[in-house]
């Protein structure tokens, strides 16, 4: 994670020739807008990002505010993204199934645990 100062920032949501830009989503199959992002930094100099989402923080940010992004390095540009917050699906996943042994392990009558019974 990098702390940067906006010093510009700038939004496009139409390609070149004046086309929306577009992405397919996978859960509905159906093509959504996004928009372009440039943040120009005093600390980074331009980054380059995506918004896909009405509610990305992103869309709140302007000049002067100091901001925590992830850089990418991307050939001759740097790209940035907002840093991961919570757990994956998968770690979500795992937990739950975890709590759930836990669960049904203490359930029912008051019993002594001994280690060997522990399942992790």
């Amino acid at each position: 994670m990098t702390k940067v100062t906006i010093t510009q920032i700038d939004f496009y949501d139409k390609k070149k020739d004046g086309t929306a830009l577009t992405y397919m989503s996978k859960k509905d199959n159906r093509p959504h807008s996004y928009k372009k992002v440039r943040i120009k930094t005093g600390e980074e100099g331009d980054l380059w990002g995506a918004v896909f989402s009405q509610q990305s923080p992103i869309n709140q940010w302007k000049a002067g505010d100091v901001v925590e992004v992830d850089i990418k390095p991307n050939g001759d540009f740097k790209n940035f993204e907002l840093p991961k917050t919570g757990v994956s699906r998968a770690e979500f996943e795992s937990l739950e199934k975890r709590v759930a042994v836990l669960e049904e392990f203490t359930k029912g009558d008051e019993q002594e645990i001994n280690a060997e019974d522990i399942p992790f």
